[in-house]
This record gives structure tokens, sequence and C-alpha cells, in this order.
């Protein structure tokens, strides 16, 4: 969607986009989710009247991946790139005749559906990557610099709610003839970033004399990359804890460990899978045995688990906060400024001498956050604030 550029005076030289979020959550496997909208402001500030050809915005997407299977003469590259996703908007059309824009500010605002079925971003810089960017260009003449921007979109995935088989403890169990018996349990199969994941360990000991020198579980991430008919699987550790004092008390040792998700994008990444790339995690336990002889023993165990953008209990799998409501309505700039607390009289021409904001027919169907509903002036012309729950409750 294309609208006519409000022009406001200013005084500084810039290409910029805006977006209302640079991380756009898919809610559902690539089948399942419905999409999700991007949008924004495209803002060109002039100090003085200039020549520009054309101006446009594109956002592309792109999946690359690149390895070398050995070193030396015999070495063989594997490489592969495409496109997923393209889109253009064209605020002002190339002409025979470059086009002269005054001084002031030109705003342009755009969105744009985007699939639920795209890949999700990736950034692992030793095998490829999926990426998305918003490109601005304001095309000047020759030999003039063009004026250009860019804004790096990640797409992140969740469960849905009904996606309960992730949510079911997980159990793994099996003995050491003569030495021990063991019991692994953690309590779900799915966590977020940031989540602490506690693993319960159950010991039963046979042998005599036996004690345990060390505990230790590390996350591990498995990146798959694949160039027809060559796949190529890397593996690195995210998360790491050991214990070296776990209780060796009693007919029965028991103890709960906690292990931590990372968080960023760069220490660590989601589930995913799409036609060149497969990202999975595994919890990888070892258990150091001292026998009676002073000879160490290790039990290795491993549990699949799956690291999602957020945890399957988070608030964002259920209906959007109060005041994040205003997140799901029609894009206005103004609005969404104001309702923000980052909404500038100077920058509006909705805004009246007496410094308040006057909204529109179509800004009152905005919803407003509730702090600013609260904090607004009672004798305000307008009355955009919700009721409490008490208060309605009350009402009816």
């Amino acid at each position: 969607m294309v609208h006519a550029p409000r022009i406001i005076p200013y005084h500084s030289n810039e290409l910029k986009i805006q977006v209302e979020n640079s991380e756009l959550m898919m809610h559902g496997t690539a089948v399942e989710a419905a999409g999700c909208l991007l949008r924004g402001v495209l803002t060109l500030r002039l100090a003085e009247a200039i020549k520009v050809k054309s101006i446009v915005l594109k956002f592309v997407g792109t999946m690359k991946v690149a390895w070398a299977d050995a070193t030396g003469p015999h070495q063989r590259y594997h490489k592969d790139e495409r496109t997923v996703f393209q889109h253009e908007w064209v605020f002002l059309a190339p002409q025979k005749k470059t086009a002269i824009l005054g001084q002031g500010t030109y705003q342009w605002s755009f969105e744009l559906p985007v699939p639920g079925d795209l890949p999700d971003s990736i950034q692992n810089a030793g095998l490829g990557e999926v990426s998305y960017k918003l490109k601005a260009i304001a095309d000047r003449p020759s030999l003039v610099p063009n004026l250009t921007d860019k804004v790096r979109i990640q797409i992140t995935r969740c469960l849905l709610p009904s996606a309960t088989e992730f949510v079911q403890s997980l159990s793994i169990s099996d003995g050491w003839a003569s030495k021990l018996t063991y019991e692994v349990d953690i309590p779900s199969k799915m966590y977020g970033e940031g989540d602490k994941i506690p693993v319960s360990f159950k010991l039963t000991p046979i042998a005599s004399d036996l004690k345990v020198r060390a505990v230790t579980c590390s996350l591990k991430e498995y990146t798959s990359v694949t160039v027809a008919p060559y796949t190529k699987t890397d593996g690195r550790i995210v998360s790491y804890m050991q214990d070296s004092d776990f209780p060796c008390e009693g007919p029965v040792w028991t103890q709960t460990e906690v292990i931590e998700v990372p968080r960023g994008f760069a220490r660590i990444h989601c589930d995913t899978e799409n036609d060149m790339m497969r990202i999975r995690h595994k919890l990888k336990f070892i258990i150091k045995l001292v026998n009676a002889d002073g000879h160490i023993s290790e039990l290795r165990a491993a549990i699949p688990i799956m690291v999602s953008a957020i945890s399957q209990d988070h608030e964002m799998n259920s209906l959007p906060a109060y005041e994040d409501a205003w997140r799901t309505l029609p894009y206005n700039p103004d609005a969404v400024a104001f309702l923000t607390g980052s909404y500038s009289p100077a920058s509006s021409s909705n805004h009246s001498d007496s410094g308040e904001y006057n909204p529109t027919e179509t800004d009152l169907m905005q919803v407003p956050s509730y702090n600013t509903a609260a904090n607004m002036n009672d004798s305000s012309p307008y009355s955009w604030s919700l009721p409490s729950y008490d208060f309605a409750m009350v009402a009816a």
C-alpha cells in the first residue's frame, strides 16, 4: 500500500527507513502460519532542493550456503544461493526528466503481508545464512551519490499452543551392567532463549565403592547444509555446566542440575528446516564414575530438544497484552508514535496550536496503551481510554 507523501519542513539530509517492528514472529509451522505484516515509513529529509531520478524501496530475502569439503589440492567447494522472496515499492517512478524535490521532509508509509511459509532467519558465518533486508534508494543523476538506507529484518517462529506434544516431560533410563542404573528427566521438550532447563538425575549404584567424580551437561547445536547431492553437518556447544560435587550417599543418588539456553542470534539459533539448511539441538550428559580400583569410567547419554524463539508458555503464544493491542491495527505513523510515547508535536500536521494531539476520524479507531489511556487528560474532547476491568464489571 502506497500513500501520498507528507511534506514537513526539516533541517537535515537523509533517507531513513523506520519499521514498526524489525523482528517478525511467525506463529506455527510453515504450513500452519498465516504470516504477519511488515509496515513502516520511508522518510526523505532534504536540507535543500535536489534532483532525483527515482525513489524505490525493496524487501528481499536470500538464502545461501557455502563450504569446502577438504583442504589442499583435492578441495571441493560447494555453494548455492537463491532469492526466497522479493517485493518492491515505487514511490517516485523513473521518468525522462529528473524530478526536483524542494527542501523539507517527505514521508511514504508502506506495508506488506509477509507469507507464513518463509524460512526463518539464520546467521551462520561458517556455513550459510537466511537473511531479509529492506533497502531504500533515492537514485540521483550521474556523478551524484545516491541516498540509501538498509534495515535488516529478522523472521523467527514459535509453535502454536496446540502443539502440546512439545510440552510433555521426557525421560531416559538404562543400566550399566554391574555398575549402576540411571534415569534422566527434563520437564519439556521445547525451550525458549534464556530458559533454564532443570535436568534431574537419579542414579542407583550396583557396584560397591562406586563414586561420581563429575556430571556434565551440554547443549549442542547441529547445523546441516545441503547442495544436492552433498550435505555437511557441523556441531557446536552453545551452553555447558559441570557439577563436581554430585551427592553419593544412600542407596539412591539424586540431584537436579540446571543448564541455561543462551540468548542472542549470534549465540544460538532456533530449530528450523528449509530446502538448504537444518538446525537441531541435543542435551548431552556425561557421568564420570570412579571405580573401586581408581579407574575412571564415563556414561554418556543424550536427549533431543527443540529451541524456539519463545517458550511454549510465554505470553506471546497467547492473546496480546492490553498495552500491545495497537500492534494489530492498521498502520498510522502519528497514532503509533503517540501511543508508544515517541510522538513529537513538530512531526505531525495533526497537531493543534495548543500542543494537544487532535486525532482524525481514522485515529479514533486506534486503541491506546493502558498507561497512555490512564495518563490522558480527562478534559480531552476525545475519549481514547477503555474502561478498567473492575469498572466494566460494575457497569454490567
